[in-house]
């Protein structure tokens, strides 16, 4: 017996001893970069309690050995001398909930072999080895063989900086500044024992070191910029060096100066907030408005705006109108059924206003809106012929009015367009484009062949409304060109006094010419007239 003690102590010499750990969780986690031998001695149970769970929820004397994989599978071998009987498994490590891996029961065969695949690298796991209810101290020779070595190939995917009351990543005040890591394997970070380096610098610099990756801050207050950086992590068994790194600054003050144009609505509402994080009062009106004081992380904060009220436009639109023109609908925002009377109505319409706000949004709008309804007989011309020439071949029908205006600038040839010519006079008798104030403008209809003929009729309706104001001669309507010798006939209004008037028609054949018209016409009658002509004859109908 003393022969294989000495044995035993020698051998020890070449292998270990020591190890395991009696019921408690391993201080040490060993790096197992090859093949290792250990003996292990498993004292007689004392009915203590392990620190770590085993497989089958049973200990007696249970010898804990902690390692980190860096390896996806191991082949533990143990050998003792019989009777005894001994038991082992592999646990994912002592902390938290813990699964049990691999089981081997108890046997007294004198050895057991443990086989474990699918080890996740760079995590800890622990090796137990019990007796099983032993009376005598059991000495076991264990072998640990690791499969093939794997580097760490996980890593960490990115490092940021946040502060509770602010959603910057970047500018913060000064205080306490949260450290945010991810990573797809952060559980599995923080479950492994070892220091994080921190480093930063800038208005200050220091460095600190954090055993977990969970609520990972640091407190600065000089004001300035820095940078932060993850240096370095030391595990049991490997360095990493992530190279993470922020930029970030520590704010002084917060301090705004800026002008508002608003619409007149948006104050009238008595909620307007120039920006979300404005810190005053709700503003409904224009001037100066000024807050001062402290952010909730105790940023100092001085806000002023400048607030112009854009006022609500106000417009007046005069729209004259026919009967025919009725239902009338204005801007899509109103229908008018007509009325003998002019209507008047005060129009509130919604961002219908040329002028913006600072955000380019169209303001509102007022509009004064006047729909002026005379009698037809008084404003309204129209083409509804008289039923005489009802029948008749109609060149061309210009309903002028006397509200109309020049638009066309002087000694300017206004000439109709949109109107149908053909051999037959015009398919589309309507011609309401021609503003005039007489003043040199004329409406020149293009020639067709059934001008060219002796027998015509000429029908037009005219009020005048103005006294004389380019001479005492107004030409109405003609026929050709004196200028180049051709004029065909002419029909004029020619000055009496201030109120009183004579209309002529000049009516030039190849040797003669032929004069018809009426005197003592009077400012501001409508008159219908139609002059007829026909091989023989000219007549001249008059109703007024």
């Amino acid at each position: 017996m003393l022969y294989k003690v000495l044995t035993l102590l020698l051998v020890s010499a070449t292998l270990s001893f020591g190890q395991f750990e009696l019921d408690v969780c391993p201080n040490t986690t060993h790096c197992l970069t090859g093949n290792v031998d250990f003996f292990v001695e498993i004292p007689i149970p004392e009915g203590t309690d392990p620190a770590v769970d085993n497989c089958d929820g049973q200990a007696f004397s249970q010898m804990n050995y902690a390692f980190e994989a860096n390896f996806e599978s191991i082949v533990v071998v143990a050998d003792w001398q019989e009777p005894e009987s001994v038991k082992m498994g592999l646990v994912s490590d002592c902390f938290g909930e813990v699964d049990c891996l691999v089981e081997v029961t108890c046997t007294g065969d004198g050895v057991l072999e443990l086989v474990a695949e699918g080890l996740e690298i760079g995590k800890r796991y622990v090796l137990y080895i019990d007796g099983c209810n032993h009376d005598e101290v059991i000495v076991a020779e264990v072998g640990i063989y690791p499969g093939e070595v794997n580097e760490i190939l996980y890593g960490l995917d990115d490092m940021t900086l946040s502060q509770e009351c602010t959603e910057s990543t970047e500018a913060f005040c000064p205080g306490r500044i949260d450290i945010n890591i991810f990573s797809e394997e952060l559980e599995l970070w923080n479950g492994r024992m070892g220091d994080w380096f921190f480093h930063y610098w800038g208005a200050e610099e220091g460095e600190f070191i954090v055993n977990s990756l969970y609520d990972i801050n640091l407190e600065l207050f000089e004001y300035g910029s820095y940078v932060l950086c993850l240096d370095h992590v030391i595990f049991d068994c490997i360095p990493l060096y992530p190279g993470l790194c922020a930029e970030f600054s520590i704010i002084e003050e917060q301090v705004i100066e800026e002008e508002y144009d608003v619409c007149a609505h948006e104050l009238n509402e008595g909620n307007w907030v120039p920006f979300e994080d404005w810190e005053g009062e709700q503003i409904d009106g224009p001037g100066e408005y000024r807050f001062v004081g402290e952010t909730e992380c105790g940023c100092y904060i001085d806000q002023l705006v400048m607030v112009n009220e854009i006022p609500e436009e106000e417009t007046e639109v005069i729209i004259e109108l026919c009967p025919q023109d009725y239902p009338y609908d204005f801007l899509g925002e109103e229908e008018y059924d007509y009325s003998q009377t002019d209507i008047e109505d005060l129009l509130y319409i919604d961002e219908g206003s040329l002028l913006e706000d600072y955000d380019g949004n169209p303001c509102d709008s007022i509009i004064y809106l006047i729909l002026v309804n005379e009698e037809p007989q008084t404003r309204c011309s129209s083409c509804n012929l008289p039923l005489s020439l009802e029948k008749g071949k109609i060149v061309v029908c210009l309903p002028f009015d006397n509200g109309t205006i020049d638009v066309s600038g002087r000694n300017t040839i206004v000439r109709p367009f949109g109107i149908d010519y053909d051999d037959n006079g015009s398919k589309e008798n309507d011609f309401w484009e021609a503003l005039l104030d007489g003043r040199d403008d004329y409406v020149e209809i293009p020639h067709i062949d059934d001008l060219n003929t002796s027998v015509f009729s000429v029908n037009f309706q005219f009020n005048k409304d103005e006294r004389f104001e380019n001479g005492p001669v107004e030409t109405l309507i003609s026929k050709g060109d004196a200028n180049t010798g051709n004029l065909r006939f002419n029909i004029q209004l020619e000055k009496v006094n201030e109120s009183i008037f004579n209309m002529k028609g000049n009516f030039y054949g190849s040797t003669n010419t032929f004069e018809l018209g009426l005197d003592g016409l009077q400012n501001s009658v409508w008159y219908d007239v139609a002059y007829v002509v026909e091989s023989d004859s000219i007549s001249l109908y008059l109703n007024g």
